[in-house]
Order: structure tokens, then sequence, then C-alpha cells
């Protein structure tokens, strides 16, 4: 599961649980027993070393994936169809389970390049400048044009650059401090990001950027490279204190010459699609990711060591995050739920047509879903509702999450006293948006809830190990889904509703827009890739595919811009936002 947005905590706080039956009666895996021994044994390779913990894109990713397609296509086997083409490249899938996604995996300064010479001083990589995230590369020659905090503000008449020399080589040299230095209530602050300083440096030609602060405590932070910050197009390097005692303030119009590379690299991930055909009006689509985090090169780990000796944390230290109960539980129990529906003689399974999603890239921030529901390989108009399954491996006792129960009226009979629910008791959550696939699902408007076990003091670290897993568990969620699918009406397709935001988001500012932001989209801006009811972004009337461009007086080139922006508002405050929607560029008002 994403750590992004995460509030454990939450999850215990005011707990209210409903009491669903006490049996399954014939909503039951066709043999409970060998089920559960076969997610044993598919859970223990997969979250086993030799699988490198599954990182999206990467050598390990393919393993699992050639892996679950294996247990799909047993001899004697499962009459499944592959469903992995997109319909938008096809007109008509194509026979393939696998559905590719490209994303960057990768940032790192080049090897052989990075060459930065100014005011006649050679200086080196790593010991005296090194790159921002956003930098792109480049080389050439010129004159170091001085740009002050280089910050332009039209609605304060303020420019760095409206008296600038127009025979410029455009190679800028900006202070990283406040034009107010530590004032956090300068009327300056939302122009200071880095996105909108080199936004604005961008807007007047920029070739090249140097940052440099007399105060190294006002430099950004060096070499924090994201795959989600795009790049500006041109190199920004920052001085680091040695660096700036070699050209000090005689740098403003010296000359420089420069050849930077910093590569992106952009890898390819794939989701699996499976389809059961029963012939029904409409389809219900079942989720689970199945990529984890490798060794934590692509971040989100939370191992941390030594620090009981009182050392600084580190970060993953190379050892594989097997990422058992996140989620090779979901990808089991999946696993079991497309045997069990290629398989099944009852007529209740039968009333709708399923569709069996193995995603990657969920741990990146939703990549693989959010593919699927842009590119979806079923007429997306069929598709009745979405269930997910996340962290489905450690049920404590009979208390489960299920989130997204606000997503439809027709998730009302969750409430059942029926014989059908297996004595889990539930704690609900009526959000459709949250930290795991589901969320792609709901921000097009599909009806979505998403299966939870609950949280552990593994999660994210290389303990989150099979042995830990309750398999029984695991079984009686599987119950619970082909319960729940036998109630469900198969006549008409539930109706969406849009909700609230979850008790799962942790608000990082005193304010959010309720947004969920594109994190495949590379900018500029920040790409809406869906709206929370009842939060401002939806009441100021934004839309799924706007882009937005400006909060309040400030650019926000980027999510870094973005997030220091929003963090200058208050409830009850009000603004304007710039969203660029096609081609239009359009402002609206809203309310905090």
């Amino acid at each position: 599961m994403v750590n992004r947005r995460m509030n454990w905590q939450a999850l215990s706080l005011g707990v209210t649980f409903y009491v669903l039956g006490v049996s399954t009666a014939n909503a039951q895996l066709t043999d409970t027993k060998a089920s559960m021994g076969r997610m044993k044994a598919d859970v223990k390779v997969l979250s086993s070393d030799a699988y490198g913990g599954r990182a999206a894109g990467s050598e390990f990713e393919r393993m699992s994936s050639a892996y679950i397609m294996d247990k799909l296509g047993q001899p004697g086997g499962l009459n499944l169809q592959p469903k992995g083409s997109n319909l938008a490249m096809h007109g008509n899938a194509k026979a393939e389970p696998l559905q590719p996604f490209t994303f960057t995996s990768r940032v790192q300064p080049s090897r052989v390049r990075n060459i930065l010479r100014i005011a006649g001083e050679n200086l080196v990589y790593g010991a005296d400048f090194y790159f921002l995230a956003q930098s792109g590369g480049g080389q050439g020659s010129g004159k170091l044009t001085e740009a002050k905090w280089g910050v332009e503000a039209p609605e304060l008449q303020y420019s760095n650059y409206s008296e600038m020399d127009s025979g410029a080589s455009y190679c800028y040299l900006i202070n990283a401090q406040g034009i107010e230095k530590d004032n956090p209530h300068s009327q300056y602050a939302p122009y200071e990001s880095m996105g909108a300083r080199l936004a604005a440096a961008k807007r007047y030609g920029a070739r090249l950027v140097v940052i440099y602060a007399e105060d190294s405590t006002a430099l950004p932070e060096a070499e924090r490279f994201s795959r989600m910050t795009g790049s500006v197009g041109f190199p920004v390097v920052a001085l680091t204190p040695r660096g700036y005692a070699k050209v000090g303030r005689n740098a403003g119009g010296a000359p420089i010459s420069y050849d930077l590379e910093l590569n992106r690299t952009q890898a390819t991930a794939h989701n699996i699609a499976y389809y059961k055909d029963n012939g029904a009006s409409y389809t219900v689509v079942i989720g689970a990711h199945y990529d984890h985090l490798g060794r934590g090169e692509l971040g989100g780990s939370l191992h941390r060591h030594d620090v009981a000796e009182g050392k600084q944390p580190k970060a993953s230290d190379s050892l594989i995050h097997n990422g058992a109960d996140d989620n090779g539980s979901g990808t089991v129990v999946l696993i079991e739920l497309a045997r069990y529906y290629a398989t099944t003689t009852k007529a209740a399974d039968k009333r709708f047509n399923y569709l069996f999603l193995w995603f990657s890239g969920e741990e990146e921030g939703l990549l693989g879903s959010s593919f699927w529901a842009k590119n979806p390989t079923l007429p997306i108009e069929n598709i009745a509702y979405m269930l997910n399954m996340d962290m489905v491996g450690r049920l404590d006792g009979d208390k489960m999450g299920v989130y997204g129960t606000g997503t439809s009226p027709s998730w009302g009979l969750l409430d059942s006293t029926g014989v059908w629910a297996g004595g889990l008791k539930i704690k609900k959550d009526a959000a459709g948006t949250g930290s795991s696939d589901h969320t792609s699902f709901y921000n097009v408007n599909i009806p979505a809830l998403h299966f939870f076990s609950g949280t552990h003091a593994d999660y994210h670290k290389p303990s989150d190990d099979y042995k830990k897993l309750n398999f029984n568990g695991m079984a009686q969620i599987a119950n619970y889904i082909i319960a729940l699918n036998q109630r469900m009406d198969a006549g008409s397709k539930p109706q969406f509703t849009p909700t609230e935001s979850s008790t799962m988001s942790s608000p990082k500012f005193k304010v959010t827009l309720g947004i969920v932001p594109d994190y495949l989209f590379e900018g500029p801006g920040v790409k809406v890739d869906g709206v929370t009811a009842g939060k401002p972004a939806a009441k100021a009337g934004l839309k799924a595919g706007d882009v937005i461009t400006k909060l309040g007086n400030a650019p926000t080139p980027d999510m870094q811009a973005y997030m220091q922006a929003l963090g200058q508002f208050k409830k009850g405050d009000t603004t304007q936002v710039e969203v660029k929607r096609k081609d239009e560029v359009i402002q609206v008002g809203l309310e905090f």
C-alpha cells in the first residue's frame, strides 16, 4: 500500500463495528483448505528474496507477473480470457494478459559529464555543486547574469528580471534566501518556492540557473531527486559552501561554461488482466497490486537502523522488502478468486462478468490502476463496480476495514445481519479516495470498495514476511467478497455517489484543496486526477483533467510549488485558482 497521505492512527480511533452474521452459508471457496494451502505456497514464493521485493519495472516484477500468469494458465485450467491490451490502442483488445505502461524510475547525474567552470574556477560535482531535482541537462557558455532572488510577482508589481540587460546569456545566478529573509509571512513568500523561481527563469529564457546562499542553511536540499518532479528543461545547480567560497560574490557577471546532464530513466511496468465472460450485462472488477518496494530503491521504505545507538537513521540499507502482506496477500487472494470464478457452477456467481486486475506501480503513486482507468481494456461504461484488496493478510480476529462505502447507496447491504458475512465485523469508511488502487476507479465515477485487514509494525519494512500472515483470515475475506457479489443487483449498475475525504488521509497543511494529483503527469503544473466532493476544489468546479497553474498569487509549475502555495492558507481564506482546461486558461474563486 502506497504510504502517501497515510494516517494509521486514524484507524484505531472512534471505531464502530457492524456485526455481519455468523457463517458463510453457500458463499464459500470451493475447497477452503486447498485454497489456503495454495495461497501460502504462492505468497511464500512471491515474497521470497528470490523475487527481490517486486519493484515496479524491475526484473523481479517481470518474474512475479510470469508467476501469476503461470498460475492462471496451469494445465487443467482456467477458462479465462487475457484482457491486457488497451481498447484505445487496438480497437478490440488482443489476447494478451499484460498491459504495459512507462514511468520515470530513476533520476541520477551522469557519470561522464557534469563540468562547470565559473570565473576561471573548475568546480567539482558533489564537492562544489549539486543538482536540484527539477534540473534538466545542457551545455553552453556565456556570462553568469545575477537575477537577485529570481522572483517575479506581477500582482505586487515586482520582478528581478524586468530591468535585465537584453544581451544576457540567460545563465542566471539566484540567491536562495528569501527577499525578507526568514519572515514566513512575507508578501513575497508565495513566489519564493524553488518551482516558482525556476518557472520565472524559464519565462525569461533560462538556459542555466545557479543557486547560491551566503547562509548555507537556506540552500535547497542536495540531490533529493523525485521521480514525480519533472524537468524544467535546463540545468539547475546549487553551489555548496565550498563552491561558493571559490567563486564568492564575484560570480555575478563572471564567464561561465558548462556541460551538465541529469538522467531520467524510463521503465516499463505491467498490469495483468484476465476476464471471465459470463454473458452478463455488467462486469465487476476485482483488483490488487502485486508490486512492492524492492530494496527501497524507488523510495517508500520505513526501515531504519542504528537508532538504538543514537546514530542518524538511514534509509533502506539495501535490504529486500518482501511485501508479504503488502501486497502479496491481496495478490494471492485474487489468484484464488480468479480460480473460483473460472470454475464455479453456481448460478449466483454468473450474474456478472469478472475482470481480474493485478496492478503494478501502486507503490509509486497508483500508477498502474490510474493507467488502466484511463486506458481501459473493457468498455468502462459496462463496469458495475470495483473491489480492491490491499493488505488483507493480517486479519486480527474478526475485524476488517472496508473503505469506499459511500461511493454507492448499494453498499448499504454491508450493514446486513444475514448469515452470509462469515462473522466478520467491519469498520466502515465512506471515502472513495485513499492510499490504494480503488481511488483510480473512484476518479472515473465507478463505485469502489477497498478491503484492508489493518496495519502493523512491519509495514514497508523488510520484516513483512509470509510467516506472519493469517491464511484463514485471507480465506474469510475471499468468501466475504464472493458473498457480496452474490447479493448485488446484477440487473443495473450501482449508482455512483461522490464522497468526503478518508480518515486514512493525513493532511499536511491547515487546509486542503481536495484533489488527487496525477502522479504520471510531468508538468508544467499540477494535473488533477480526481476531486473530492465537498472540498474547495469540487465546490469551485475543478474537474479531473484540469491542470492547476497558479494558486492564489503563486505559480504552481510543480508539486513542490503547489504544496508551498497551499501552506500559505488557513480555513476561511478565499483565493483564486488558475487552471488550464484543455486549451483554455480559466480562473475560479474558492474558499478553504
